[in-house]
């Protein structure tokens, strides 16, 4: 190669190392400003030194490791020849060494860059194994307490398959190399290996029988933690965790062996030991727990004691329940109940988000880049202290319709303009009617029971919400703003930005040096950032002083935990999950606080006594994000379909779990409860079973003084209540409009009697704004409706007998007793069947003597 010619070639390397060392400089100055300007530059950068320090450990060691075993390659091959052919002359060319040396090292520092790559997210491991956790439960397998499985056994795990894969690398490599270079070559059907080579292969097969043997250790934990998941029976007690102990003595006696061919040269003891450790672990670990479960019946695979567990930690893991109740309802409720009754249903929300939505985006210019979000409920206190539920939906803003409609957007646009947030805020009476069937608005949120007729925003102090859901773009506002913002200060903090942030015009000194950089405005991305250790859900909004806060639910999570269950969650595997945090933005000035939630679990805790100065103490948690908080939509769905797999009650009034046949969406509700008095806000989900499809559960969370309150309502099979989906054609027979588009049907407790509520609206292409129509109630067997909540609970006290034959209602009681009686000749209850027989008996001779 010519001088000029090598001359490139560096620069290019030069050029290319400048670039990675600068990227990497430039993040790491960004980063460290984002921290500083949300007041947590100190934790972060705690957090980025242990990332670069295990980052830095484990690529020194793998490279340590892998250069230490290259060079042993190095001094233990005298020389390579490499074939050349000159004409028809094959002759072979001595490589020089210092190639030799070059390559292998090249080689060692890719294989520790690969074997170190994912070090830096090792922090979280690391950091949790540091922790002391008091003594708490224990597992009835091993005797360990949760927190070996929470704190120590992530880590221990991860150094373990560092080890092992390191190990396993470099005894595949070393063998590669030493075939490859002559060192190992097969005489005949004899196995010749140098003298060195032999030594050296022999240390790594021993090491890489350490790294086994300690895996087998583990295994016993990782059983009972689920890694890998296996059913929590009779064989794993008595098959699984045998062999996990036996496997470990196998593997110390390999050890031994591999050691052995230091001092001999006889292979035979190597290859006899490490078949019978492969042939011992492949049958013990797939053939025969498979052929044991094949074999024995449910009854000796089930242990009572690990089912019992099984029913605690998984409480544990996804909350526990607070209450637990069992309605028998052996009769119909009498119509008039309802009427007398009606004072429990004060507030009830009678309006669906999606109705809503439709009236919203109607009122709004179609063709304009900012709309209102999906109004979200909630409920605000009136003059008198009494709650009132309130829908509220703020504007955002969508750049991709902006650019839908052929806008051309400029930088000043995007980042400095018109384009760069939205503001305002609208809310919606969620019990009001208008006198045409239209919402009624609330302008002032301090007076929730004043509505009036016409879209009207609320008149708030700072309605800009500079800091929103869904936006993904920096902006730059004035450097006197109180928006938390970042202000670049000297040349290469603004090339850092300009870099990280992809914009060139930031590191012009004309625009950085009299603003600042508002950077991750999306609020859930904001606070997950903030606090790593967590993550955080879709916000919603919340309105205080005349501002507007952004409030989430911050989810903690693991994938050990014993005795659990493994669900998805966000793509992932997860047998731990809990909202044990609380995350808070200010719409206008991006301040972010996090907070440990009143009733906080113990890996949230255990996250906030790490880091003190991220998570805050719930006594700091402000009075109004307190009066607002709601209970965690993403943690109730998981728990709602953890029903379909064990009995959260852990008692023996009838899981629902055998019976749950399909899946009903959860649904939000305002109003009293069965074990609490109180009018609040309450996330509800219906559990049905059988066809057709009967009411056999209400699953219900709510907030209580701040702390998460999960309930189960379970119904005795012989009640009969028809499930919502089984209502769904019976609902759309009485509807008043044919056309109309019907809401979810939601499930409200009166008492300790089941009415069932559903709202219809006039189709969207009928009217600008849309109306509701009916509002459709079930109680019983009575089904009616009317203009309004009121009207319809009016209707339904008012429900009588026909002067003539057997009325519809009659009609409907009667069929119900009837597939009572059906389905309890089934299942052979005659007692049941006895009274169900009795009860149609009476409602057909009713209607007989009334035909006479």
């Amino acid at each position: 190669m010519s001088s000029r010619g090598r001359w490139v070639r560096a620069a290019a390397v030069t050029a290319l190392f400048a670039l990675l060392i600068g990227r990497f400089l430039a993040v790491t100055t960004a980063n460290r400003l984002w921290s500083a300007s949300i007041g947590l530059s100190s934790p972060h950068a705690e957090i980025a030194n242990l990332r670069f320090a295990l980052l830095f450990t484990a690529f020194t060691l793998s490279l340590l490791w892998c250069i230490g075993h290259l060079y042993f390659i190095y001094r233990a091959v005298g020389s390579i020849h490499v074939p050349r052919r000159l004409g028809n002359l094959e002759i072979l060319e001595e490589l020089p060494r210092s190639y030799l040396a070059v390559g292998l090292v090249t080689l060692g520092v890719i294989l520790a860059a690969v074997l170190s790559r994912d070090a830096g997210s090792w922090w979280y491991a690391r950091t949790l194994s540091l922790a002391s956790g008091a003594p708490d439960i224990t597992e009835p397998v091993l005797g360990r307490e949760l927190s070996y499985y929470l704190f120590r056994l992530p880590w221990q795990r991860t150094v373990h398959s560092f080890v092992t894969v390191a190990c396993g690398t470099m005894l595949a490599v070393t063998l590669g190399l030493y075939t490859l270079m002559g060192a190992m070559r097969w005489s005949g059907r004899k196995l010749r290996v140098n003298d060195l080579a032999r030594v050296h292969v022999a240390v790594l097969l021993a090491a890489f029988a350490l790294a086994l043997f300690w895996g087998y250790r583990l295994e016993p934990a990782e059983y009972v933690a689920g890694i890998p998941s296996v059913p929590y029976d009779s064989v794993l007690t008595d098959i699984r965790l045998p062999v996990a102990r036996l496997l470990s003595s196998l593997a110390l006696v390999v050890l031994g062996a591999s050691l052995l061919w230091v001092w001999t040269s006889r292979i035979a003891p190597i290859v006899a030991s490490w078949s019978l450790l492969a042939g011992v672990s492949l049958v013990g670990h797939f053939i025969v727990p498979g052929f044991a479960g094949t074999v024995r019946q449910p009854t000796e695979l089930q242990v009572e004691s690990l089912a019992e567990a099984q029913r605690q930690f998984v409480r544990t893991a996804f909350g526990p329940i607070s209450w637990d109740t069992l309605l028998v309802s052996a009769s119909i409720p009498q119509t008039g109940d309802l009427t007398q009754k009606s004072d429990r249903l004060m507030g009830a929300p009678v309006w669906d988000s999606f109705a809503l939505q439709t009236t919203l985006k109607r009122a709004t210019d179609q063709s304009s880049s900012f709309r209102y979000a999906d109004p979200q409920l909630d409920a605000y206190p009136g003059p008198d202290g009494s709650l009132v539920p309130v829908f509220v939906a703020t504007r955002e803003m969508s750049l991709d319709m902006t650019r839908f409609g052929d806008i051309e957007l400029s930088w000043q646009d995007v980042h400095a303009g018109r384009y760069t947030h939205a503001s305002g805020v609208v809310a919606i009476h969620a019990a009001a009617i208008g006198g045409l069937g239209t919402p009624e608005f609330v302008p002032d949120l301090m007076h929730p029971d004043s509505t009036i007729g016409e879209l009207k925003e609320l008149d708030l102090t700072d309605p800009e919400l500079i800091f929103a859901p869904g936006i993904g773009e920096f902006a730059v506002v004035p450097a006197s703003d109180e928006a938390k913002g970042i202000v670049a200060r000297g040349f290469w903090q603004r090339l850092a930005l300009a870099w990280v942030l992809q914009s060139p015009r930031l590191a012009i000194s004309s625009v950085a040096s009299t603003t600042s950089v508002v950077w991750e405005r999306d609020v859930a991305k904001r606070l997950s950032r903030a606090a790593p250790f967590a993550e955080f859900s879709k916000p919603r909004p919340v309105i205080s002083h005349g501002r507007v806060f952004w409030v989430s639910n911050g989810y903690v999570k693991s994938e050990l935990f014993p005795f659990s269950i493994r669900v998805d969650w966000h793509g992932e595997q997860v047998r731990y999950l809990r909202a044990g945090m609380i995350g808070v933005v200010d719409a206008r000035s991006g301040e972010t606080a996090v907070y440990l939630a009143p009733d906080a679990d113990l890996l949230s805790v255990t996250w906030a006594r790490l880091a003190p100065d991220i998570v805050r103490s719930p006594d700091r948690l402000p009075k109004f994000v307190l009066q607002h908080l709601q209970y965690p939509e993403e943690l109730f769905a998981i728990q709602v379909e953890l029903l379909r797999e064990i009995d959260f009650g852990g008692d023996q009034r009838g899981a629902l779990t055998a019976r749950v046949s399909r899946k009903v969406e959860p649904f939000w509700w305002f109003g009293r409860g069965l074990a609490d008095p109180l009018p609040r806000q309450r996330l509800s989900a219906a559990v049905e079973w059988g066809e057709p499809p009967i009411l056999a559960g209400l699953v219900e969370g709510s907030m209580v003084d701040g702390k998460a309150v999960l309930g189960i309502v379970r119904f005795d099979s012989r009640s009969g209540i028809p499930g919502p989906s089984q209502l769904v054609q019976q609902f759309a027979r009485v509807r008043s409009v044919e056309n109309s588009i019907a809401g979810p049907i939601k499930i409200a407790l009166v008492d300790d009697e089941v009415l069932l509520v559903q709202s219809s609206y006039s189709s969207p292409s009928d009217d600008a704004v849309v109306r509701l129509t009916d509002v459709i109630l079930a109680w019983g067997a009575v089904v009616e409706r009317g203009g309004t909540l009121e009207a319809a609970v009016e209707r339904v006290g008012q429900a009588q007998l026909r002067s003539r034959g057997i009325a519809g209602t009659q009609w409907t009681e009667a069929r119900m007793w009837f597939e009572r009686m059906d389905r309890a000749r089934r299942d052979g209850d005659w007692e049941a069947f006895g009274k169900a027989y009795e009860a149609l008996k009476a409602i057909l001779d009713g209607g007989q003597k009334q035909f006479r």
